[in-house]
Parts: C-alpha cells; structure tokens; sequence
C-alpha cells in the first residue's frame, strides 16, 4: 500500500512539474510602442491588407467588437489587425487591458494617424482599412461585424 502511494506521489509530482497553463500555450500579443516598429510591414511585397482599429476601455461598441476582430485576424491569412489604444496607454497598463478585453491582434501603444495621412479619430470604434502599400482605401465608423469587415475589404 505504501509503495502505491509513493508512485502515485510521484506521478503527481511529475504532473505538477509539467503542468503548462493554456495561458502559457497562447502567444503573447505583440505590443509595438512605436509606428517605426510596423512600418516595415507595409513594405513587402504581398498582398497583405491592414485593419487599424481605435479602441478605448470606455467604449462599449469598441469592447463588443474586439470579438469580431480577433476572427478577422484568425480567419483571413492576408489581413492583418492592428489595434490602437485611443487613451495612449502603454507599457504595462496597455498589456493589462489587451489582456483583461481579450484582444488577441497586435496592438500599437502610440496613436499612428499622423503616420497614415488621417486624423485623430473623433467617434470610437474607428476603423482604418488599408491596403499592402499602407493607404488607407476605408475608413470605418461605429462598431463592426465580421461581416462588415470583411466586406470593406473585399470578400
């Protein structure tokens, strides 16, 4: 009996040690803290469409489309969501709410719209689509559906 429960001890201990969390199996969403950091990825040569989206923690319709965003960025190979922190968060306190909302896209901590030729966004959501060269061909207002996105940008 004591030699089973010596196995079994064991056994737990061995489980205990290689226990990975679901989190850990997650990759990490990447925080740029800079414009300069994703400007490379306007200059490849491919087909890859950008949706930069405006969202706030105090934005309802924002939090409510963060859903349809993370599909967005899972389903279609050729897009790529960016999202922006419309309160300018950074550092820690932006990767604490990416994670707190469940925003699974890359998510930039400085406002880029200066960098895109557009103007701050006055109305949250506000969506950017542009294409592989990094003009932005629509511009998005109010929140989305996997739907709507997908027909702004094509498909």
């Amino acid at each position: 009996m004591s030699k089973d429960i010596f196995y079994y001890s064991v056994l737990l201990c061995f489980f205990l040690s290689v226990q990975v969390s679901a989190q850990e199996l997650v990759p990490k969403v990447k925080v740029y803290e800079s414009f300069d950091e994703i400007e490379p990825l306007f200059h490849r040569q491919n087909d890859t469409l950008y949706v930069i989206n405006f969202w706030a923690t105090w934005c309802k319709p924002c939090i409510a489309e963060i859903p349809e965003l993370n599909e967005l960025d899972q389903h279609y190979a050729d897009v790529t969501v960016l999202g922006v922190n419309y309160d300018g968060e950074s550092g820690e306190a932006l990767a604490a709410q990416v994670e707190k909302l469940g925003v699974e896209f890359h998510t930039l901590a400085r406002d880029p719209a200066a960098e895109l030729g557009v103007a701050r966004p006055a109305v949250l959501p506000t969506t950017y689509i542009l294409d592989p060269e990094g003009i932005v061909r629509h511009t998005l207002i109010g929140p989305q559906t996997l739907e709507s996105l997908a027909e702004a940008l094509g498909r």
